[in-house]
């Protein structure tokens, strides 16, 4: 189990995009390590949407400023605070 913060992922964009197009793609790469300080707008605005720096919870479908990663499935599952919170609530009523 870990904890993922929107922070992190927006951090990791130019590696991410960087393993994703190798041979580059009209720049963006070199745009993004340019881009001092790595906000959310400034990688929004260079990719042309958002979805390199979404961080959402699968339990409630959520964007959210962090999440825990649970392993143990068939693939790593993304629970934020809130849907934690429910969780526990339902399991302290056994």
């Amino acid at each position: 189990m870990e904890k993922l913060t929107l922070k992190e992922v927006i951090k990791g964009v130019p590696d991410r995009w960087k393993a994703q197009y190798p041979n580059g793609k009209e720049g963006k790469y070199e745009k993004l390590i340019a881009a001092k300080p790595l906000t959310k707008k400034k990688v929004d605005a260079i990719i042309g949407n958002d979805s390199w720096t979404r961080l959402t919870c699968e339990s409630c479908d959520m964007d959210v400023k962090a999440v825990v990663i649970l392993d143990g499935f068939e693939y790593p599952t993304y629970i934020c605070k809130d849907c934690l919170k429910k969780a526990l609530d339902l399991i302290e009523t056994c």
